[in-house]
């Protein structure tokens, strides 16, 4: 399953282009305690300037999936997971959307 986090930003009285960006961020992780976590993380900590929307996979081929369908500025992945690992994930991003950023 895939879950979605949208980050709320703060009211301000009218933001600026950079402050109304938000950023897409791919999450893949196959704990789900884990996933949670981070995504209840992100989500109450990347507010206002720092808004993200959050979408998350518990592995790679559910990313792979949504990467194919969505744009996301960055990949935030675990390295072991069953299946297909986080080093293999991150080297097809890195050639598929070079204009992502991934980490592990």
């Amino acid at each position: 399953p895939t879950t979605m986090v949208s980050t709320t930003p703060h009211a301000q009285a009218s933001p600026s282009a950079a402050e109304a960006r938000r950023y897409a961020v791919l999450l893949v992780e196959d704990d789900l305690y884990v996933r949670e976590s981070l995504c209840s993380y992100m989500a109450h900590h990347y507010r206002g300037p720092l808004a993200i929307d959050l979408t998350a996979t518990p592995d790679a081929a559910a990313a792979r999936a949504v990467l194919a369908e969505r744009r996301f500025d960055a990949v935030l992945a675990d390295f072991n997971m069953p299946g297909e690992d986080g080093f293999s994930l991150l080297r097809h991003v890195m050639e598929s959307y070079p204009e992502t950023r991934v980490s592990l």
